[in-house]
């Protein structure tokens, strides 16, 4: 073992998270004006963001500005403008967003952990020690954001124009134009000595995305009131969205120096360019109807085709239809302050949903393949003519309910049925492609949520106000083709089966630790544990072992305020999902990476070492050919958590009122700390499927603020 630390006496002890982690800074500006007459109304806004990333070598840089221009021409033509543009600059590393597997070694995640904690960070001469990792990587000051990193720059123009046409007082029409741009530069830089780049002699690459979506909307709208109690309004209109993605490539190797990044000095090794492009149009149509603001109706229809979809599927139609009754506008409730006001309302209607995938229904060939020194032209996806909308049925019912003008309490019941899924199934390999795009199956979406608005103390110096919410949520597969299970995901951990819940987690089932042997254990089949015990991950099974969606979310916040101050503070929870723990995987391997990478700090103390033992972890195997560390319920831990997720306290500042009209200065805390957690030692904040990824957490912030109204 001694062969594997710089320092075996122990003297030296080094927390490398303190090195790759850093207490950030971040300030935030924003300035806006706003005013106009009778006729003409301005909204002008300029801000400005700079924020360091908690990993050395990382920050983030917005400038953005905002103009909005409303005009009433005459009394029957209004005219609208808004234009908004920001430059964005980031300077980071490579993630894991699409939850790909492995783990960088250059990623902040992998030094932390592949650093020797008895390696000092500088040497005696007060350099860096370029020998402090276990693997081919060096210190994280030389390496984060030097030998390796990625600048990217963002230029978004949002442009939005509007005309109004009144024809008479009932009748108006209105057509928008909205075009949005997006402009996006990656610049991806491996040094040939860095530790990625020293395989290909040094990398560069570049890719352009370029992102333009069109959206033209025309609408004409009735509405009218008879006899002060009778109000209705209908509206028909039609939209068109075009969107293209154009996408260019270039790389380049084996630079001959780390001086000069850019791709000219380097060799050429590959250029490519991508134009996407799609388009969908609706048809449009809703109708509203109260009376007396006592009863409700209103009555939707929209028809959208796109060419995202099959053609003989591409068009669809959508409707949904809802009613409300106002109970306290009836006499037998009028003055009644135990029902200020009592509404119950129900709604059922239709959506549909796209593919991500420009051409997801068609049969694509490449045209990038290569035969020796000559181009060739492969089939590179099955394409799908059939390929339609994912359809969902959704219907609501719920109640609206204010006590005595201070307490609300909304109560509300969701069911969504979703058919005809769109999703990627993975083929049979003698297709020759390893999925497609299919729709199938039927999913339902279901639960209740409620919540309680009050207004608890109001007095001329103190109030407190209080909202709480809560849901009850279920995610169920409910039909699958031909009722067969469907595997996928990272290492096929997930499944769909019907009567299970969405995201559900498949894999073996972790017994424990042999008191007598220290070899870690799986139940042979998770459904059956009379089939005895495994010591190899191999001849393990695999079972349900969870599920990524809670049972129950919710929040509560509570906002005080006493004369010129106020003080609130924000409280999430949920219960009853679990989290797939990737960094769990990596960082608890029973000795399998020794020598790569360290242990958790749970690990010391509790693992296997006499026999008798009763450890939590196997005894540590150098290359450990069992593989007790691979994916099974031991990387699957529990979410719940209640935890405080912002804190702000504020001061209106009672002097210079001749000078401003407001003058806040404020200071927030944004998730500030964990009340409970049942899994100790990790970020809950995780994707919808559960999936906890080996990047750097979400953080934590500390911001002080002012706002000055003139």
């Amino acid at each position: 073992m001694e062969a594997f630390f710089n320092d075996p006496s122990g003297n030296t002890d080094t927390n490398w998270r303190d090195e790759v982690y850093r207490t950030a800074l971040t300030h935030n500006h924003q300035l806006s004006v706003n005013g106009g007459n009778d006729r003409t109304q301005f909204y002008v806004g300029l801000g400005y963001n700079n924020a360091e990333g908690i990993v050395i070598g990382s920050d983030f840089e917005r400038f953005s500005g905002r103009i909005n221009l409303d005009h009433q021409v005459n009394n029957w033509l209004t005219i609208g403008v808004k234009q908004m543009i920001a430059f964005t600059t980031q300077n980071g590393f490579r993630d894991q967003q699409n939850q790909d597997q492995g783990i960088g070694t250059a990623s902040p995640l992998s030094l932390v952990y592949s650093s020797d904690p008895t390696a000092p960070v500088k040497n005696p001469d007060g350099t860096y020690n370029a020998d402090s990792n276990w693997g081919a990587a060096s210190n994280p000051h030389l390496m984060l954001g030097k030998e390796q990193w990625i600048k990217s720059r963002v230029m978004r123009s949002m442009s939005n124009i509007d005309l109004g046409v009144k024809f008479s007082k009932q009748l108006s029409f209105k057509t928008i134009f909205g075009y949005d741009y997006i402009d996006t530069k990656h610049f991806e830089y491996w040094s040939p000595n860095s530790v990625d780049g020293k395989a290909v002699g040094g990398l560069g690459s570049r890719y352009t995305y370029e992102n333009r979506n069109l959206t033209s909307s025309s609408t004409l709208r009735y509405a009218n009131t008879w006899n002060d109690v009778h109000n209705f309004d209908i509206l028909g209109g039609f939209e068109v969205t075009e969107d293209e993605l154009t996408a260019i490539y270039t790389t380049a190797k084996q630079y001959s120096t780390d001086k000069l990044p850019e791709l000219g000095n380097g060799q050429p090794d590959g250029a490519s360019s991508e134009v996407f492009g799609s388009g969908i149009v609706s048809y449009l149509a809703t109708g509203n109807y109260n009376y007396d603001n006592k009863y409700y109706l209103s009555a939707s229809f929209r028809r959208d085709g796109s060419s995202r979809l099959g053609t003989d599927n591409r068009w669809a139609n959508f409707w949904s239809v809802s009613g409300a009754w106002r109970i306290s506008g009836e006499n037998f409730l009028k003055d009644n302050e135990l029902f200020s006001d009592l509404k119950v309302r129900f709604s059922y209607g239709t959506n549909g949903n796209l593919p991500g995938s420009y051409y997801a229904n068609q049969a694509l060939y490449a045209f990038s393949g290569g035969y020796g020194p000559s181009s060739a032209i492969y089939w590179n996806q099955a394409g799908n003519e059939e390929l339609g909308w994912e359809k969902s049925k959704n219907m609501n019912v719920g109640f609206d309910w204010n006590l005595f003008n201070r307490v609300n309490l909304t109560v509300e019941y969701y069911n969504k049925t979703t058919t005809d899924l769109l999703f990627e199934i993975p083929t049979s390999i003698v297709t020759g492609f390893e999925k497609n795009w299919q729709n199938l199956g039927k999913l339902r979406n279901s639960g209740i949520e409620i919540e309680v608005n009050s207004q608890n103390i109001k007095n001329q110096h103190f109030s407190w106000d209080t909202n709480f919410n809560l849901t009850f949520q279920k995610a169920t597969i409910k039909e699958l083709p031909n009722h067969n299970d469907i595997e996928y995901g990272d290492g096929d951990m997930y499944l769909h089966r019907e009567g299970e819940s969405m995201y559900t987690f498949y894999l073996p089932e972790w017994k424990g630790v042999n008191p007598d042997t220290g070899l870690g254990e799986f139940w042979k089949d998770p459904n059956d544990h009379s089939k005895g015990v495994v010591n190899k991950y191999d001849e393990a099974e695999k079972g349900i072992v969870g599920k990524a969606i809670p049972d129950v979310t919710g929040g509560l916040t509570n906002t005080f305020r006493l004369y010129d101050f106020d003080l609130s503070f924000l409280i999430t929870y949920q219960f009853g999902g679990d989290i797939f723990d990737y960094p769990n995987y990596f960082f608890h391997h029973d000795g399998f990476r020794l020598g790569s990478f360290n242990l958790e700090k749970s690990v010391a103390g509790n693992y296997w070492m006499n026999p008798g033992d009763n450890a939590l972890y196997p005894k540590p195997i150098y290359q450990n050919p069992y593989r007790s560390d691979r994916f099974s319920s031991r990387t699957i831990v529990s979410s719940d958590n209640i935890r405080m997720r912002e804190i702000t306290l504020g001061y209106n500042v009672p002097v210079l009122k001749n000078i401003f009209s407001n003058l806040r200065v404020y200071f927030r805390a944004n998730n500030p700390f964990m009340i409970w957690a049942k899994t100790k030692g990790i970020d809950p904040d995780v994707p919808l499927n559960g999936y906890r990824q080996v990047d750097t957490p979400v953080s934590k912030s500390f911001v002080f603020g002012v706002n000055i109204t003139l």
